[in-house]
C-alpha cells in the first residue's frame, strides 16, 4: 500500500495539454516531472506550456513540451495605469491566441495563485477538464482532488505543511510522486560549460559550485555588500581540499562575484552563464552551495548534491528540492520570516546563526563525506537546524535529520511526527477505504507543537482523515 495509486483527480489529462507554470524561474523547474511524465503517454497528443516571460531560459528546460507560449506579466502591470481596461484588454487578446480555436482538452495548473486559477479554465474547449487549483464563481479556491485543497489550506506555512508542492502538483495532475532527471543540454551549453570551467582544469578533485545570491535579499547570507562569509568559505575550501570553486549568479552579478574571484583568485572562478549551461556546469561539480534559488533546484535535477542556506523567509517542505540536498536552517524565533523588511534585532538574526566555520563542516560531510566530530556536531545544532531530503517509501520528498548529526530529541521528534502526518494524509487520499488504527491514534495524541496545531486545523475541516480521527479525539477529551 502506497504510491501505487496517486491519482484523486476526477480525468487524467488527455488530447491537447496546457500547463500553467506562472511562477518564478525555481518554481517552474519544480514542473519538470511532470512535463516529463505526460509527454509519455499515449492520451496526451501535445504539451504546450504558458509561463511568465521572465522564464523563458527555465521554460526551455522542460522535457516534452510542444510550444511554450510567455505571458508578459509586467507589461500587464504597467497598463494598468494607462488606462482600466487595457491590461483586461491586452491580457484577453493574449489568452485567445494561445487558446486558438478549438482550445485545449485539459489544462495543469502548477500554481496555486489567483491569477493563474482565473486564467486556467478561459483556455479550456467545451468539454475540457482543469486540473490542479482553481477558482470558483465567488472567486474562492476549489479543488475537485485533496492534493491542491492541502496547497489552498496550508500552503507554505513551514510549521505544518508537510508535503512538497511538487509532489502535490504532480498528483493533482494524476502522475505519481518521483524524482526527474534534465535531459542532456545542447552542444552549446556543454561547450560553455567546460569553458566556465577551464580555469581550474589543472586541480586534481572536481570543483564545487557556489550560488550566492537570490531575488530577495532577505534570503541572503549577510549583507549583499560584504563578501567576508563567502571569502572565508572559500578560502577555507581550499586550504583543506585541492578543489576549486566556479561562483554562480545573473549576469548583473559579475562585478561583485569577480572581486570575490580575485580575492581568492588560484582557487575561483565567474561562471555567470544562461540556465541550460548552469545546469551543465552543476553536472560537473562535485557539490552545490547556495542561497535558496534556482540553482538548488537545477543541482537535484541533475544528480548535483547541495548544500542549501535557508535564510529569511525560506523554510518548510514546501519546495524541498529533491533527494541528496542538505538544508540548513536557522533556530531563531524569527524564522521563517514574512516580512518585507526585517525589524528583528539584530538585523538579520537569522544569518548570524549560521558560521562559516559550521557551514565548512556540513560541506565536508555531506559533498566529500568527511567525518564530522562530536564537538563539532554539538556546536552546529545548538545553533542550526539540519535536515536532508529524501524520498520515502511512498515516493514522497521527505526532511529528516541526517543519521551523521547526533541530534536532539525534539528534532528527532519532529521528523517522526512529519512523516505520521504525511504518510496519514497522503493513504486517506488514495486508499480512503483503508485505516491505519495505529497511525490515526498517533496522530490523535500529539506530542509537538506543530502536531498538536495540525490536530487543530484538521477537526476544524471536514475532511476524510477528520472524520477518522473525530471519534478518537472526541474520546480522549471525555476521558479528560
Amino acid at each position: 500500500m502506497g504510491s501505487d495509486r496517486p491519482i484523486a483527480a476526477a480525468h487524467a489529462p488527455r488530447g491537447r495539454v496546457a500547463l500553467l507554470t506562472l511562477q518564478r524561474l525555481g518554481d517552474l523547474i519544480t514542473g519538470a516531472h511532470v512535463a516529463s511524465e505526460l509527454a509519455r503517454r499515449a492520451e496526451v497528443e501535445a504539451i504546450e506550456l504558458v509561463h511568465f516571460s521572465p522564464t523563458e531560459q527555465a521554460a526551455r528546460l522542460l522535457p516534452g513540451i510542444s510550444i511554450r507560449h510567455a505571458l508578459d506579466y509586467n507589461a500587464l502591470k504597467q497598463l494598468r495605469h494607462l488606462h482600466p481596461f487595457a491590461a483586461a484588454t491586452r491580457l484577453s487578446a493574449r489568452l485567445e491566441e494561445i487558446r486558438g480555436a478549438h482550445g485545449f482538452d485539459t489544462v495543469v495548473n502548477l500554481s496555486s495563485t489567483r491569477f493563474a486559477c482565473a486564467i486556467g479554465p478561459t483556455l479550456l474547449n467545451a468539454g475540457g477538464t482543469m486540473l490542479g487549483p482553481q477558482l470558483d464563481d465567488r472567486g474562492q479556491f476549489l479543488t475537485d482532488d485533496p492534493f491542491s485543497q492541502h496547497i489552498n489550506d496550508f500552503g507554505v506555512d513551514a510549521g505544518l505543511n508537510v508535503f512538497a508542492h511538487q509532489d502535490l502538483y504532480a498528483a493533482a495532475a494524476s502522475v505519481a510522486p518521483g524524482a526527474c532527471t534534465l535531459p542532456t543540454g545542447s552542444s552549446r551549453a556543454r561547450h560553455e560549460a567546460r569553458r566556465a570551467l577551464a580555469p581550474l582544469a589543472g586541480r586534481t578533485e572536481l570543483p564545487l559550485a557556489m550560488h550566492l545570491h537570490s531575488s530577495d535579499l532577505r534570503k541572503d547570507w549577510g549583507d549583499a555588500s560584504s563578501l567576508s562569509r563567502w571569502r572565508g568559505l572559500v578560502q577555507a575550501i581550499g586550504e583543506r581540499s585541492d578543489r576549486g570553486v566556479v561562483l554562480l549568479g545573473h549576469p548583473r552579478e559579475r562585478p561583485v562575484l569577480q572581486a570575490l574571484a580575485e580575492a581568492c583568485p588560484t582557487r575561483s572562478t565567474v561562471a555567470t552563464c544562461p540556465i541550460d549551461t548552469t545546469a551543465e556546469i552543476l553536472r560537473r561539480c562535485a557539490g552545490l552551495i547556495s542561497v535558496d534559488t534556482v540553482s538548488i533546484h537545477l543541482a537535484a535535477l541533475v544528480g548535483c548534491r547541495s548544500v542549501v542556506l535557508r535564510l529569511g523567509p525560506a523554510g518548510g517542505m514546501a519546495f524541498a528540492p529533491g533527494e541528496g540536498a542538505l538544508l540548513i536552517d536557522p533556530r531563531s524565533d524569527c524564522y521563517p520570516c514574512e516580512r518585507t523588511q526585517c525589524t528583528s534585532a539584530p538585523i538579520h538574526a537569522c544569518h548570524h546563526d549560521l558560521h562559516v566555520g559550521d557551514l565548512v563542516d556540513l560541506c565536508q560531510v555531506h559533498l566529500l563525506g568527511r567525518p564530522l566530530s562530536a564537538l563539532a556536531s554539538r556546536r552546529i545544532c545548538a545553533r542550526v537546524r539540519v535536515r536532508v531530503c529524501q524520498t520515502d517509501d511512498l515516493g514522497l520528498r521527505q526532511l529528516v535529520t541526517p543519521q551523521w548529526l547526533p541530534a536532539g530529541v525534539a528534532d528527532r521528534r519532529a521528523d517522526l511526527s512529519d512523516a505520521a502526518w504525511r504518510r496519514a494524509w497522503w493513504l486517506s487520499w488514495t486508499h480512503p477505504e483503508a485505516t491505519d488504527d495505529r497511525l490515526v491514534w498517533q496522530l490523535a495524541s500529539p506530542t509537538t507543537a506543530a502536531g498538536k496545531a495540525r490536530l487543530e486545523r484538521l477537526m476544524a475541516g471536514d475532511s476524510l482523515l477528520a472524520r477518522k480521527l473525530g471519534p478518537i479525539v472526541e474520546s480522549q477529551r471525555v476521558g479528560a
